[in-house]
């Protein structure tokens, strides 16, 4: 979803000062989804799946989507954030205009990486507790990339 806005046609990125697709983003993004209970082992054995019911076990997380992607590609993650921030950035007319296409998508574009930030930040400090064993569906979480993803997007923000 993030490729999507943060690639491709500068029009789908200004799309998003509607708040209403705002929503639907943020729902998409931050809704954790179909959760994976710790004793499921099914694996994918057929494809195309055409047991929905299946489908649907087979696409869930143990931990939510959003930290499904932090530990699966925190870098596709980050560079989304930030072609998002920048192309935002490039929109600014100068003068904050509420009815103009640049404020309230610079806006939202801050809003959504602090809030990424805050689910790395999150996710690094759960997995540098010495002594205890990473949560389930973060074991494979790489902390330098996830140190240098917090680095990008904050050094992002506190420069613009």
């Amino acid at each position: 979803i993030l490729d999507f806005f943060s690639n491709g046609d500068p029009g789908r990125l200004s799309a998003l000062r509607a708040k209403s697709l705002q929503l639907i983003v943020d729902a998409a993004i931050f809704e954790p989804g179909r959760w994976r209970s710790a004793d499921f082992t099914d694996t994918v054995t057929e494809i195309p799946v055409i047991k929905e019911d299946k489908l649907h076990d087979l696409l869930a997380t143990p931990s939510g989507s959003l930290f499904n992607e932090i530990a699966k590609s925190p870098d596709v993650l980050t560079s989304c954030i930030i072609k998002m921030l920048e192309r935002a950035l490039d929109m600014d007319v100068g003068k904050y205009n509420s009815s103009s296409t640049s404020g309230p998508l610079i806006l939202y574009s801050i809003r959504l990486a602090i809030r990424v930030e805050g689910f790395l930040k999150f996710a690094l400090q759960k997995c540098c507790q010495p002594g205890k064993s990473r949560p389930r569906g973060l074991e494979c979480l790489d902390n330098v990339k996830i140190e240098n993803a917090i680095k990008k997007i904050r050094n992002m923000l506190d420069i613009q």
